[in-house]
């Protein structure tokens, strides 16, 4: 069906007006006609965005603020609110470190990191270990991998040796679907670059990944996080102060239909 509005020429500033209007409306009646259930990709911008309105950016020929994806209009300005595809996007999930239970020589020390910020400080001559619970989040893209990272930081130091952190694992569905197996331990490498108080971020090796299992919202990883210091290969000699485990997470849902097993159906 083609729309074909009347135009209002009368020669008249207003009746151009609304001549021009009306074919903006055909237009947008004929993309609704096409497929009413799918987001135009939009190359330019759009003339006169109203508030609360979505776009798709293709992020080439019209880039919104953060290449492709899925714009909100709002306040005068585009907010980027997801990119739409296959691969879903990237969230990570966070966990503290927790070494007030941990005893004797094992425990890391609650330590002035900065000024007055504190943070545990893991030994270069002791092992020393702490504790993290993770929660696999409603929005997880299932059958994809969970990639496990570490958070840490140099004291006051110059040093340029290398740290060696390992993480020990295991990981279960809840709803009495799986019990906890048997824990892996990984290990991961990093040599500081000399710089007081510098912030680094490990990723593990590829062959690390948590792999998906047909993961689901609602598996919980349990985890001991420790410096392997008598390791040959950890030479940094001074305290490295690890911050938090974190979790890289596919998502591509808000959420799911149910909030128990099976969430999905």
């Amino acid at each position: 069906m083609s729309y074909q509005p009347n135009p209002i020429n009368d020669g008249s500033i207003i009746g151009q007006y609304l001549n021009t209007e009306l074919h903006k409306l055909a237009d947008s009646l004929q993309n609704l006609e096409v497929d009413s259930t799918a987001f135009k990709i939009w190359n330019v911008e759009p003339d006169k965005p109203r508030q609360g309105e979505l776009y798709y950016a293709d992020g080439t020929n019209w880039d919104a603020g953060s290449g492709e994806g899925l714009y909100l209009y709002s306040a005068g300005q585009w907010n980027f609110i997801a990119l739409l595809g296959a691969s879903g996007f990237w969230a990570s999930v966070t966990a503290s470190i927790n070494a007030s239970k941990v005893t004797g020589a094992a425990q890391p020390n609650w330590s002035v990191f900065r000024d007055g910020i504190y943070a545990y400080a893991f030994s270069a001559s002791a092992l020393n270990e702490a504790w993290v619970c993770l929660h696999i989040p409603h929005s997880y893209k299932r059958g994809t991998d969970i990639e496990p990272s570490l958070h840490w930081a140099a004291g006051n130091t110059t040093n340029t040796g290398t740290v060696r952190l390992g993480v020990e694992y295991t990981i279960a569905k809840s709803f009495g679907v799986e019990a906890f197996p048997a824990s892996t331990t990984i290990y991961v490498e990093q040599a500081a670059n000399g710089t007081p108080y510098m912030h680094y971020h490990l990723d593990f090796d590829p062959a690390d990944v948590i792999p998906a299992d047909s993961r689901e919202p609602d598996t919980l990883i349990m985890a001991r996080v420790f410096r392997d210091a008598a390791h040959a290969n950890d030479t940094f000699t001074g305290d490295a102060f690890i911050l938090n485990f974190d979790l890289h997470v596919q998502m591509d849902r808000i959420g799911t239909l149910n909030s128990d097993s099976d969430f999905y159906t």
